[in-house]
């Protein structure tokens, strides 16, 4: 099997990311934080050199990097734990659902406002003004995709960071497309960097993070174990424990710190530019073929793009691209929203999303099949 869905998580995993989750069960079974035996303060000390990675990566401090189960859930946690009463919340109209249903469940009680900014097919000046209008002192937060999962729409994160900070508003991104890919900073493109480990950091699934600035700190899902302050009822407001409550995920954790390796060896450029070729190959490709393509002016995007036949549904499409040898995904990807932009509604689009470990060859196997069932239908 050939695999282009990597914007779902990257496959395969680099092979010292799949060891060392391995050797953590043997040689980092301790509980961290929550023991004072050798093993117990052996796994703290790696889980803190993976914290440490991370902050690196990210431009934070080591304590403002949150340990998550996913990237959505570290996008709750800054939903749920910043909106307020009464004030507004404001996104993009290409979000995930990880950021559309928590604001919808907020919004069915009557207690926010929804602004969602029209960014689709706009330039980023047009995209800036757009949010520059919306943000105002009634806005409790401003969170949005760097990138759609969609569309590959990159937005001017940066810029939009700017207007919130001059106004004292909160701005979260979701980097789940992005990290690994661009350069993706606290205090450069947002105050919060909501990300998951096992896409463009190649670690295993089942791992995300949250990284703060310090300035915003949201309250916590979920509250419990934490290791310290234990004698107390009221958790200690500190992160990272005030938000890693329970045993963490040491095993993907460890994974992770190898995925942050191979992205900080490999560069974050060179991955982008190599991911980047493969999309513009094969859409080169592929505007020779009967399909309908949905992505315009690549360079301006993400590694994605999307596709569909002219004569075959989108499911039974990715069906006949299974069976041919080749894994993409079709439908909503979870985001009802920027499918609707798109006139792809109700059954969505293909989606190719290649990595690291695709190559030109597998590239043009992809297209000629495409071509292949394309012309057997015409």
């Amino acid at each position: 099997m050939i695999y282009f869905d990597n914007a779902a998580t990257t496959y395969p995993k680099p092979e010292t990311v799949s060891k060392s989750i391995a050797t953590a069960n043997v040689r980092y079974g301790g509980n961290p934080g929550r023991s004072g035996h050798k093993l117990s303060l052996k796994t703290a000390e790696r889980v803190y050199s993976v914290r440490e990675a991370a902050a690196l990566f990210f431009g934070a401090e080591p304590e403002n990097v949150v340990f998550t189960s996913n990237c959505t859930g570290a996008l709750n946690t800054v939903i749920y734990g910043l909106f307020e009463r009464g004030k507004t919340i404001i996104t993009s109209n290409l979000e995930h659902n990880s950021v559309s249903r928590p604001v919808y469940n907020i919004l069915k009680s009557g207690d926010i406002r929804w602004i969602q900014v029209d960014v689709h097919k706009k330039n980023d000046f047009e995209i800036v003004e757009s949010f520059d209008k919306n943000i105002s002192s009634d806005c409790c937060l401003v969170v949005c995709a760097h990138a759609s999962n969609v569309t590959g729409q990159l937005l001017p994160v940066e810029r939009i960071y700017q207007i919130c900070r001059s106004k004292g508003i909160p701005f979260a991104i979701d980097v789940a497309q992005t990290a690994g890919v661009f350069p993706t900073k606290v205090g450069v493109h947002a105050d919060i960097l909501c990300a998951s480990g096992h896409k463009g950091l190649y670690g295993p699934m089942g791992t995300g993070l949250l990284v703060l600035n310090g300035d915003f700190l949201p309250k916590p899902l979920t509250q419990g174990g934490t290791g310290s302050s234990s004698i107390s009822l009221e958790p200690l407001k500190i992160p990272p424990d005030y938000y890693e409550s329970g045993t963490i995920n040491v095993p993907g954790i460890i994974g992770l710190g190898e995925g942050l390796n191979f992205v900080k060896c490999n560069g974050i450029s060179n991955i982008r530019n190599h991911e980047l070729g493969l999309c513009k190959l094969a859409l080169n490709q592929l505007r020779r073929a009967n399909v309908l393509i949905y992505t315009d002016d690549y360079f301006k995007c993400a590694p994605i793009f999307l596709f569909n036949f002219k004569n075959i549904s989108c499911m039974d499409g990715t069906k006949m691209l299974s069976d041919m040898g080749f894994a993409v995904r079709g439908g909503i990807h979870c985001a009802p929203s920027a499918h609707k932009m798109l006139g792809t509604l109700p059954e969505g689009a293909i989606r190719f999303s290649p990595s690291i470990f695709n190559n030109k060859s597998q590239v043009l196997s992809f297209c000629r099949a495409i071509k292949k069932i394309s012309n057997k239908v015409k």
